[in-house]
């Protein structure tokens, strides 16, 4: 049998866990409309957009990990 401690440490993590999931995923929306506004501004090719959304989501995987 888990100590009380423990089992509201799990709780807690679970539960702060959930915030960061919501978050994560509201920029994850919003990446490729931030690849469109950096091709207007910085007048990209559809190929180069792409590579700096990938860049983008691949920068958020890394930083993101747990």
């Amino acid at each position: 049998m888990w100590p009380p401690a423990s089992i509201a440490f799990c709780v807690q993590r679970r539960a702060d866990l959930v915030p960061f999931q919501h978050r994560r995923s509201y920029i994850e929306n919003y990446i490729p409309h931030i690849g469109i506004a950096l091709q207007e501004i910085l007048d990209l090719t559809d190929p180069e957009r792409d590579g700096t959304v990938n860049t983008l989501d691949d920068v958020l995987q890394q930083s993101r990990k747990f």
